[in-house]
């Protein structure tokens, strides 16, 4: 084999290495765009949940003057009617506490569900950094194991 087979064997193993880092930072920078566009979202949920605990509050907030409305302005006569009356505020109250609830728990575990795929990303990231540094390695191992041969056929020339 010529001196010229081997270069362009070179040649074409670093054009390849080449080819393949770029896919890897291609690839980086999608996990990258994943990760914030992940980081955004679970942002987002985490807000909506703040907002709806402070909704929450409001509607205790308001039931509560609302009890001390009921208060004043009945007289005893309509205690029952307005027992009645309280009864349903309050199921309403706490059927839509149940549907403010799930909304949060909803929101929570689509948080938990955003994290976990960030730090899923974040590990085949780190997998793929791995995967990099091994090639690297190979690459310079090849690229030795090449010098090597080519010392040894020109010395043998």
């Amino acid at each position: 084999m010529s001196k010229q087979w081997y270069m362009n064997e070179i040649s074409n193993r670093e054009q390849k290495i080449n080819e393949l880092r770029i896919d890897m930072i291609r690839e980086r920078a999608e996990m990258q765009r994943e990760i914030t566009l992940l980081s955004e979202k679970a942002n987002d949920a985490e807000r909506t949940n703040v907002q709806l605990a402070k909704t929450v509050e409001e509607r205790e907030q308001e039931l509560s003057e609302l009890q001390d409305k009921f208060k004043k302005v009945f007289s005893l006569r309509f205690n029952k009617l307005i027992i009645k009356i309280y009864s349903k505020m309050i199921d309403d109250h706490a059927a839509k506490m149940n549907e403010i609830d799930a909304e949060m728990r909803t929101r929570e575990r689509l948080t938990n569900v955003y994290k976990e795929a960030q730090e899923a990303s974040e590990k085949e990231i780190d997998e793929l950094r791995d995967n990099e540094a091994r090639l690297e390695h190979l690459l310079r191992d090849k690229e030795e194991g090449l010098l090597y041969l080519d010392v040894r056929l020109f010395n043998f020339n």
